[in-house]
């Protein structure tokens, strides 16, 4: 008995290490495994994004099939990402590069199709230095497809004074707003907007006067007609990545940094799967 009982043991112990060595990094048939599952994922995800956008049917500017989209937050790990430093820049100039005298609130669209980075680029802008040297306040919100006045400001409030806000009355809501922001130089972004209602973009616009001059505005947005609509500025149109950016980012995402080199024959596969991603971003899905 006690001998079976050993042996039991120790036929479990050998079993772990096998399976230890199985799924060990220096395992090349392992890191293979794992590799192509990494790759299947981002596959499905490819073919996934490509529908969206193929189901896409654009006339005058004018998205009429839509899906709703997750809620963005500012933050961004700005080592992952690759291939935005010009554009970057871009923006950053047109924040900062004019006259601080200006009294109304200059709004930036930033317009692309779905996955072509949008909100990645929103986010390095809200995170670069020079933007926290040349504004008093930065304030993020994500729309996505629902355009409620009432809700939006209800989100800049907490943005500006970190606290919640579960005001009912608009009058006392437009009040809260203005006190705070009045005098106080700030950048706004409103990330995924599609709203097309001039009337209510007016209404957010003039409530938002009340900050220093040179505050400002950004919209994402993947309608060119919100975009025409709603800037005061030529829209920034954002096109996708270099080939070279986008196995970059590929690379990173599929197999880890450094990784690739350990699964010479997946990177055909990883490639050919670059291609049709058309120069857009993806992100791992959870």
């Amino acid at each position: 008995m006690a001998d079976a009982l050993q042996w039991r043991m120790g036929f479990r112990e050998s079993f772990k290490s096998q399976v230890r060595n199985f799924f060990s990094p220096s395992n090349s048939l392992a890191t293979r495994i794992r590799m192509g599952r990494r790759l299947k994922a981002i596959r499905e995800t490819l073919e996934m994004i490509a529908q969206e956008r193929s189901s896409f049917r654009l006339s005058d500017g004018v998205i009429t099939q839509m899906k709703r989209r997750p809620e963005t937050g500012s933050f961004v790990i700005e080592s992952e990402i690759v291939g935005r430093t010009d554009d970057r820049n871009g923006i950053v100039h047109l924040l900062i590069g004019t006259s601080t005298d200006e009294r109304d609130v200059s709004v930036i669209p930033i317009v692309g199709i779905a996955g072509v980075g949008k909100t990645t680029l929103a986010q390095l802008v809200y995170n670069d230095e020079r933007i926290e040297r040349n504004f008093d306040m930065k304030l993020w919100v994500c729309v996505s497809f629902e355009f409620d006045l009432k809700k939006l400001m209800e989100a800049i409030i907490q943005c500006a004074t970190k606290s919640r806000c579960d005001l009912l009355e608009m009058d006392i809501l437009q009040s809260r707003l203005q006190e705070s922001l009045r005098g106080r130089r700030f950048l706004l972004i409103m990330d995924d907007v599609w709203n097309e209602d001039h009337e209510e973009w007016e209404k957010l616009i003039t409530l938002l006067r009340c900050g220093d001059g040179g505050s400002k505005f950004i919209v994402t947005t993947r309608n060119q007609k919100l975009a025409l609509l709603t800037g005061t500025t030529s829209p920034y149109h954002l096109g996708g990545l270099s080939d070279d950016n986008c196995w970059s980012l590929f690379k990173q995402r599929a197999f880890g940094r450094g990784e690739e080199k350990n699964c010479p024959k997946l990177q055909p596969t990883g490639k050919e799967l670059v291609k049709k991603c058309g120069g857009c971003h993806w992100q791992q899905r959870h």
